[in-house]
């Protein structure tokens, strides 16, 4: 392709991405344990937030665009938690914990502020955002 329509990422693997297409945001996880927000018209990182102790597997945004939710990988209950991330103020919510291994998928419901995470202990679980608890 065309130099000018090449991207080079941080030197991580990327975990998952989720476009915000009317604000021209691209919310990415990665190996290096942080959330990245990139400009998608200049393909500009724009904020990075706070580097979390385990890796980010996954992320979703809500229909509303205020709100990202990540996944960590982790074992034994330690490091598998959700994290919501305020995406206005750029700052944690809150993190909510509850699988006994790595999440690898958290996915807000349509229209509304509840989340739903799978893990690798083969659990599905449920969380209200409002609440920040954790529903099994």
């Amino acid at each position: 392709g065309n130099d000018d329509d090449e991207f080079t990422p941080p030197d991580n693997r990327i975990t998952a991405m989720k476009l915000l297409p009317a604000d021209n945001v691209l919310v990415q996880t990665g190996e290096d344990k942080r959330v990245r927000l990139w400009d998608t018209r200049n393909l500009e990182l724009v904020h990075v937030y706070p580097i979390k102790q385990y890796i980010q597997t996954c992320c979703d945004v809500n229909t509303t665009g205020t709100c990202i939710v990540t996944g960590s990988n982790g074992f034994n209950g330690a490091g598998c938690e959700l994290t919501l991330w305020d995406l206005r103020n750029k700052q944690i919510i809150c993190e909510l914990r509850g699988h006994e291994q790595g999440v690898s998928s958290a996915k807000f419901l349509s229209n509304s502020n509840v989340v739903v995470s799978g893990s690798k202990d083969s659990m599905i679980k449920s969380l209200g955002c409002k609440q920040k608890t954790m529903f099994f």
